[in-house]
């Protein structure tokens, strides 16, 4: 499966639980007749952010995963054929309360949980209070639409997570938040992206909106894609309304920098003319930046993108014969270091679409 349709749920409070839960049926029933093949909603999506406050009232709204809320949702997927990601509050026994996300599969089957694993504990999210750390690990799901992962709100400023998941092969990394304008929103637009690059995969970050009665949270938003190459996948969402996002993801843009064929440098770089060009790119290459000659040596399975790659003989690189690795003068150029890149051999330009993937020592 190359093209999957998937959908991000942003959306405000209503009042009450079962009301909230009701939106979402809705949403996934619209999702669906759209070819949504699957969809991940806002963190503890079925109830306020309750962190903002300190209140044992709130425990109420924990529950067993699996129990009524994600079976009821499991009969839903099954009518739909849709994958679903429930950001829920677990009750898995007395004491034991996680900010957890269940997988469910398009056959409605209960995949697993992941549980946050970073409790932030400041003014206006005291989570603490309400949470214990995940004791999971970070679990990838294969479900109906390839590999599926998830990452909770505060967990994103946090790259171990995002690492370990790309190396258990996501292809597609939920991160549902409550997160509020004015705290961390210049980071909204760097950290997904950034972990969407690094670890070549695509990335749904999902926010819910408006200002809820339990404090001065903002939530504002502005949910998106990012795919592997650090583009968003249509608009963002609004940062004031409640709004279905319905993006398609190409997956096959996770293999444009192939990681199966090790490749070893035959020769060292030698430095062309100022006047000559690297190969398809649009400008002239600088005297210092030099054209590294490859050969494959085999075929075997390489280790996750983001590999380190040498610029020195006898150094291997995890690449494929229809890209070109070029040493870039402009990027990391200084104390005697420069920067190798991956170019495919497709693209008319460098710009955005190039890899890369480690620095010449």
């Amino acid at each position: 499966m190359s093209i999957v349709r998937a959908a991000l749920v942003q959306t405000d409070w209503t009042g009450d639980k079962e009301s909230m839960i009701v939106k979402h049926e809705e949403y996934a029933r619209e999702a669906a007749k759209q070819g949504t093949q699957v969809i991940c909603f806002q963190e503890l999506f079925y109830g306020p952010y309750f962190c903002q406050v300190q209140d044992t009232q709130f425990y109420e709204y924990a529950e067993a995963v699996p129990g009524p809320v994600v079976e009821r949702f499991q009969a839903l997927a099954k009518e739909l054929n849709i994958v679903m990601v429930l950001p829920v509050y677990e009750d898995a026994g007395p004491g034991f309360l996680y900010n957890t996300a269940a997988v469910l599969d398009a056959d409605g089957s209960y995949l697993g949980k992941y549980r946050k694993q970073h409790i932030p504990h400041v003014n206006g999210f005291w989570e603490k209070f309400y949470f214990r750390p995940g004791n999971g690990g970070y679990p990838d799901y294969d479900t109906a639409v390839g590999k599926d992962g998830i990452y909770i709100c505060y967990d994103r400023h946090f790259p171990e997570g995002w690492r370990a998941l790309g190396l258990n092969g996501a292809q597609i990394v939920f991160n549902p938040s409550a997160t509020s304008r004015g705290l961390s929103q210049y980071l909204w637009s760097i950290e997904q992206p950034a972990a969407a690059v690094a670890n070549e995969y695509y990335v749904g970050a999902i926010n819910r909106v408006g200002i809820e009665p339990l404090g001065d949270d903002d939530f504002y938003g502005q949910s998106y894609f990012i795919d592997p190459e650090g583009s968003y996948v249509g608009d963002k969402g609004d940062p004031y309304e409640a709004e279905l996002i319905v993006r398609d993801l190409d997956l096959d843009l996770i293999t444009t920098v192939p990681i199966g064929t090790i490749v070893r440098y035959a020769t060292p770089p030698s430095a062309p003319t100022s006047a000559s060009r690297c190969a398809r790119t649009s400008s002239a290459c600088s005297s210092s930046c030099a054209r590294l000659r490859a050969r494959a040596l085999c075929s075997t399975r390489a280790t996750r993108r983001g590999a380190r790659a040498f610029a020195a003989v006898d150094k291997v690189a995890r690449i494929g014969p229809e890209h070109e690795l070029l040493l870039d003068p402009n990027i990391g150029c200084r104390l005697g270091r420069m920067a190798l890149i991956c170019l495919p051999r497709n693209h008319a330009s460098v710009g955005r679409q190039r890899r890369i993937l480690g620095i010449a020592l």
